[in-house]
């Protein structure tokens, strides 16, 4: 998934620098980058995010990145009693962290407790594919 620098920050035991990453990375085709509504986004390359994500597993980070990342985006709503339809979605990042390191008790709540907000919005077929995911994982929690 396309991440901004601040959510890099928020999800890395590095600092992370826009231009570091612009410079370094973008241009050695470890990322590429576009932009969306005036702000800078990032994606690891297909080949690059999948060894990055053998290298993190091996190494144990990845369930750390992953409880930084349900961290970082379960702040953007903790003060509201009411998201906006732009922090749900955001949202929707908790739950595929928490299908990726096995709480997926986690991800049903969240699931289940923005699921009108997000049909009322016309998001059918994003929840249909997180349902799918859940359903997944409790398939290979439950062999």
């Amino acid at each position: 998934n396309p991440f901004t620098t601040k959510m890099a920050m928020a999800v890395s035991s590095y600092d992370v620098i826009e231009m570091t990453i612009r410079i370094s990375l973008v241009n050695r085709a470890v990322l590429s980058e576009q932009k969306s509504n005036g702000r800078r986004l990032f994606q690891f390359q297909p080949l690059i995010r999948k060894y990055v994500g053998f290298r993190l597993n091996q190494e144990g980070h990845c369930v750390e990145a992953h409880k930084r990342a349900i961290s970082y985006y379960e702040k953007l709503s903790k003060n509201r009693k009411k998201p906006s339809e732009k922090e749900i979605l955001k949202l929707l990042e908790v739950v595929y962290h928490s299908c990726e390191i096995g709480e997926v008790e986690r991800a049903v709540v969240v699931l289940d407790q923005y699921y009108d907000d997000l049909i009322r919005c016309g998001y059918y077929r994003t929840l249909e594919g997180y349902y799918e995911m859940v359903t997944k994982r409790l398939q290979l929690v439950n062999l």
